[in-house]
């Protein structure tokens, strides 16, 4: 069996990283009054929590694709103030804490392109929405790394999602015992937001309704009817709902319906768009953004050394590419071994010397 594609939430995981890092060691600011982790232990510990064990599970940077938040143009389309007051708590973050975080970023970009992972973005969007196109594209196996709760609508049987590390998988997985959506399928995950709403991208539900509301109306119509109500919201059509009020009188249901407009946008904000990375909008084609570039030895190495992460080395190693020099004098020796590793595998490359005619 094939190894699964590992997707990383770029920004996410980093993040995660970075804030959850030892408390000794830190720098105060005297702005805020409260100290931070040094950006270099942020980098060991995106390396520990989310490289190493990838390779260390027989999978190498081949598979490795890393997801960059690009804009979020069709969300703040709907919505002006999408993510917004998160956009108003970074203007009241620490200095040392956005300098910490920004050198943390380009790290680990630099770290990556070394690594010889492939990285993307496409211009305007989310990188939940890049994570949900490459979910539809690829075939097989795939593991998905972040610490966005969307992502486990994503959860099946050949998909898993690492929620903060931790495993979430099956395509009848649910919400554990003890979550606000507890026994909730992953699927409807959207749809439950779409109602209640998500305070950390800054935008409501629909008035009077909470989460106490979605659990009435899994009691009520059961899985199945969620999906339905999924349905009218998706294609804005309420001919099933109309029927469904006169036939129940369930309150629930005519409150969704007496604010149905605050519903769908709340639903248009939650869904995943896998389609904003192919298709053409405001007569713009939509361009995929791809950084991939042939795996550096040296410059990984330095960059480990940077951290203080050089005893990590010998996990590295193995991956990179090693050069072969051939020469008019040895040619015929060694082409028959070119050609069958040529055969084997993808990892040969050729840097030709053309002033030798021979």
């Amino acid at each position: 069996m094939s190894q699964p594609y590992n997707v990383i939430d770029f920004r996410a995981c980093v993040k995660h990283a970075y804030y959850g890092a030892p408390q000794e060691d830190r720098i105060h600011c005297d702005v805020v009054d409260r100290r931070f982790a040094k950006w270099e232990v942020g980098a060991a510990g995106f390396i520990t929590r989310y490289i190493l064990p990838i390779i260390e599970t027989g999978g190498s940077q081949r598979e490795l694709i890393v997801t960059h938040d690009a804009g979020r143009d069709y969300r703040t389309g709907i919505f002006a103030d999408y993510k917004g007051q998160k956009s108003k708590k970074d203007e009241n973050k620490s200095p040392i804490e956005i300098e910490q975080c920004n050198l943390l970023f380009d790290w680990s970009k630099k770290f990556l392109r070394a690594l010889g992972a492939t990285q993307l973005g496409v211009k305007g969007v989310e990188a939940d929405d890049l994570i949900a196109w490459l979910r539809q594209m690829i075939n097989g196996p795939l593991n998905i790394y972040t610490v966005d709760e969307d992502m486990l609508q994503l959860v099946d049987d050949d998909t898993i999602v690492y929620l903060k590390n931790e495993p979430h998988f099956g395509a009848d997985g649910v919400y554990p015992n003890g979550h606000d959506l507890e026994g909730l399928p992953y699927s409807l995950t959207s749809f439950a937001k779409s109602i209640i709403g998500d305070t950390s991208d800054n935008y409501g539900g629909v008035k009077g309704l909470g989460k106490a509301k979605i659990h009435e109306l899994r009691a009520a119509f059961g899985d199945d009817g969620l999906l339905e109500l999924q349905q009218v919201v998706n294609s804005g059509n309420t001919d099933v709902l109309d029927d469904a009020i006169a036939d129940t009188g369930n309150k629930i249901l005519a409150k969704l319906k007496e604010h149905f407009a605050e519903w769908r946008q709340g639903w248009r904000l939650a869904n995943l768009r896998p389609e904003l990375c192919w298709k053409p909008r405001h007569r713009k084609l939509t361009k995929l953004i791809i950084d991939k570039r042939v795996p550096n030895p040296q410059r990984l190495y330095d960059l480990l050394c940077q951290v203080g992460c050089q005893d990590m080395w010998d996990s590295f190693a193995p991956l990179m590419p090693s050069p072969l020099i051939v020469d008019a004098n040895n040619w015929a020796e060694m082409k028959e071994a070119i050609f069958d590793e040529i055969a084997a595998g993808d990892t040969t490359a050729f840097d030709y010397e053309s002033s030798d005619k021979n």
